[in-house]
């Protein structure tokens, strides 16, 4: 008995020993990759030390979310965005020091304003003070502050916050962001600088109005430049910066005094060719200024898209309006050097060419936005059902590319005929009612008085749906019908015809969409608002409406067209920003259907297009 109790005794020491050896092992394995990373950290390779925080935060144990919160920084200073989702979405700050929540505010901020949620992230930096930071954090935190008073449409906060860079960048940075400053200020109308005159920035004022002045060949303008900057020592901006504001050529988009419009005057895109003309001509003879530049129209019907081009040019034209087609928007794409800017119509993914501008109404801009929206709203796996038709499938496949790239799943998609009334069936699929009641079928054949109810799935949070107005009305009762009413449902502009329709909409109740400013009072009024307009777009079709509105763009984005990449103009289509490739996205404006009236929610957290910088490539 006694050697047995020696045997058991010596089998658990020899037991614990080993169990001590293996966490030993492992804890100083997690050393050795926690100082690899870190090593890596500090000699920029941002990248790299993401693989190693990321296997560790991939792994249950007491610090998973301190390596999350050490992953999310390194993803973000490698711009990996779309990865950093799927942490930020699972850490807990409440395991975190003080310091490091408070870092984590800076972090989820620069993670905001990739997708342009700029109100979120202004939120979250006003959590710390520049001085907790590091001064490269200090130039990041102000460039994100300047970013997010920009997308918010508060001007004056953005230059106050580029001028707060300026002691923190080397000489060269200095002058770029002085440069933006100056541009800034250009845009702003003459009552606004007045207003600002006799505030903290009256000198910049006072140097935007002699610009102003000088752009227009007035005598002496470089010794007035001069003698501005001997006024003014303490501020560090060099005499050839300013002096690029006195050299035309210079300038991307020249003076316009003649204005060229490319639309087709027959042919299938005739009609909608005329109702971007409408909108457009109305947007002109409101500007009833004496420098009203003059207009030409040209018909794309039949002519070679090169053959027009050049015609403007040798016309005198100093920008083109159009063209509608893709066709002839390539046949453009492929001239050598644009001599003159072109503010297209329509929109080709991942076409670049410079002096080429891309404005249009892209189905991408509406999915991306509407993605966005349900992100806000916290939804992660969702729904989707689409029409069985080539639009409906492609804008499907635009979702599904949008979709995961924000760290979301879409656990299953139906098509439905949109030709149809009843939608039982794809419904049924998409809810998995059908398996549900085919276990109870199985079920019954065990115990014949069996009552049971099929349930519909469990494991999704929302719908997203695609379809006319016609098909919208019809699903969204059959989807409560089938137990699916507690579902918040997304929907794509086109489920709105673009006035208000109680009796035909109310069954389009709870569903939110996301559309273009102009259809709605409360965010485009003026005198081209849809209201003031009426007497130009009744002679279309409903449907035409929005290209009313893209003509009303075309016209009110030439002046603007220079700083558009850093000033946000707020559109008839939407809240416009100059992306990457030169296309023109747009932040919407979402609403939600109460008692068949759309019910405003306010902008998009996204400002600008699609993701801009990043490729477009669905499926």
């Amino acid at each position: 008995m006694k050697y047995l109790t020696l045997y058991f005794f010596t089998a658990m020491l020899i037991s614990l020993i080993t169990g001590c050896s293996k966490n030993i092992h492992k804890n100083n394995l997690t050393t050795q990759k926690t100082e690899t990373a870190e090593h890596l950290v500090n000699h920029g390779q941002f990248e790299a030390a993401a693989k190693i925080y990321q296997k560790l935060a991939d792994k249950r144990s007491a610090l998973q979310d301190l390596f999350r919160f050490k992953t999310i920084n390194a993803l973000v200073k490698s711009n990996d965005f779309s990865t950093t989702l799927i942490y930020a979405k699972n850490i807990n700050p409440e395991h975190l020091n003080q310091d490091q929540r408070l870092y984590l505010n800076f972090l989820f901020a620069q993670i905001n304003l990739h997708y342009h949620a700029a109100e979120k992230a202004l939120k979250q930096l006003a959590r710390l003070s520049p001085q907790q930071l590091t001064p490269e954090d200090q130039i990041t935190y102000q460039h994100c502050l300047a970013q997010g008073y920009t997308l918010t449409g508060q001007v004056v906060k953005s230059i106050h916050a580029q001028l707060a860079l300026i002691p923190l960048l080397s000489a060269t940075d200095q002058q770029q962001t002085l440069s933006i400053i100056l541009a800034t200020l250009q845009h702003l109308p003459l009552e606004k600088l007045d207003l600002l005159e006799s505030s903290n920035l009256g000198d910049w004022v006072s140097l935007t109005k002699l610009l102003r002045k000088t752009i227009r060949s007035t005598p002496s303008s470089e010794q007035e430049i001069a003698r501005w900057l001997e006024q003014h020592p303490q501020i560090p901006i060099t005499p050839e910066l300013l002096n690029t504001y006195l050299n035309h050529d210079k300038s991307p988009i020249p003076p316009t005094h003649s204005i060229a419009l490319i639309l087709p005057n027959s042919g299938p895109h005739t009609q909608q060719a005329n109702a971007i003309k409408e909108g457009f001509l109305a947007a002109y003879y409101h500007n009833n200024t004496a420098d009203r530049p003059a207009i030409q129209f040209y018909d794309s019907t039949e002519n070679n898209s090169k053959k027009l081009y050049q015609q403007a040019v040798n016309d005198g034209v100093d920008l083109i309006i159009g063209p509608l087609e893709k066709q002839n928007i390539l046949q453009l794409a492929n001239i050598k050097t644009l001599k003159i800017p072109v503010l297209a119509l329509n929109q080709i993914d991942n076409l670049a060419k410079k002096n080429l501008y891309q404005l249009s109404l892209s189905p991408v801009d509406d999915i991306f936005q509407l993605t966005m929206k349900a992100t806000q709203q916290g939804h992660n796996r969702i729904l989707l059902l689409h029409p069985d038709t080539a639009t409906g499938n492609r804008l499907g496949h635009y979702l599904e590319y949008f979709w995961p790239k924000q760290g979301r799943l879409i656990i299953d998609n139906q098509a439905y005929s949109p030709d149809k009334n009843d939608f039982s069936t794809p419904i049924q699929r998409l809810l998995n009612l059908n398996e549900s009641n085919s276990r109870i079928k199985k079920l019954k054949t065990f115990i014949p008085d069996l009552k049971a109810i099929a349930r519909r799935r469990l494991d999704i949070d929302a719908i997203f749906l695609i379809g006319q107005p016609r098909s919208a009305r019809l699903l969204k009762p059959q989807l409560q019908f089938y137990r699916a009413e507690d579902l918040p449902v997304y929907a794509t502009s086109q489920i709105y015809s673009g006035l208000p329709n109680p009796l035909q909409d109310n069954d389009l109740d709870a569903i939110t969409f996301c559309d273009i400013p102009w259809l709605f009072k409360q965010t485009y009024s003026g005198a081209l608002s849809l209201e003031n307009l009426k007497p130009s777009w009744q002679q279309f079709p409903q449907s035409y409406l929005r290209l009313i509105a893209l003509g009303i763009d075309a016209h009110q984005l030439i002046p603007h067209l220079n700083n558009l990449q850093n000033i946000l103009f707020k559109g008839a289509t939407g809240h416009l920003l100059l992306a990457k490739n030169n296309h023109i996205s747009r932040q919407l404006v979402c609403a939600k259907f109460k008692a068949g009236k759309p019910k405003l929610l306010g902008f998009t957290p996204h400002q600008a297009l699609y993701p801009s910088g990043n490729n477009f490539n669905p499926p």
